[in-house]
């Protein structure tokens, strides 16, 4: 778990060091290798991240996007129930990472949870949104410094709402890294 911290570390201080205000781009649909998709502004290019089964990432917006999957069968084989609601997924993610704060319903009714981090060069916040499809749990976070955060929370959601897992699971695990 200590490496994924250090990784979503340094994408937000590379994102806060490269951010820089911009008119809004086009919406266009991402579709991910893992099978998952999504539609948010022109202009991001697909990120490798330890730990995770993948991301995206736009320099010129300030913005990076985390994806993580976390398989029922897992969570089961440590003795953690998988049917749990994903606000007890959420409450349980902020506990092992230490993170205040509630999960909470946007007002487009995603699950999530806000934090903020500091991290070299300033202060990321972190919007961590919560699906699940019949085989995991998935986490995918959107990351911006923190005195541009307000302005995106709306267009966060937005993109949120767009989300369409895959069916069958990918194999990268939350931890195993």
């Amino acid at each position: 778990m200590k490496h994924h911290k250090l990784i979503a570390l340094v994408l937000a201080a590379a994102l806060l060091l490269t951010a820089c205000a911009a008119s809004e781009p086009e919406l266009v649909r991402y579709d991910h290798p893992t099978g998952l998709s999504l539609t948010m502004w022109e202009g991001f290019e697909g990120q490798d991240a330890e730990g995770f089964v993948g991301g995206y990432i736009n320099q010129d917006q300030g913005i990076a996007i985390l994806m993580a999957e976390e398989l029922f069968a897992s969570l089961a084989n440590v003795g953690i129930d998988p049917e749990m609601t994903l606000e007890e997924y959420g409450r349980f993610l902020m506990d092992c990472y230490g993170l205040e704060g509630t999960v909470e319903c946007d007002t487009l009714g995603n699950t999530r949870f806000i934090y903020d981090r500091d991290v070299q060069g300033g202060q990321a916040r972190y919007f961590a949104y919560l699906f699940r499809n019949d085989v995991a749990f998935w986490t995918v976070t959107f990351m911006s410094a923190r005195d541009k955060a307000d302005g995106l929370e709306e267009t966060f959601s937005q993109w949120a709402a767009t989300i369409e897992l895959p069916t069958e699971a990918v194999g990268q695990v939350r931890g195993n890294s």
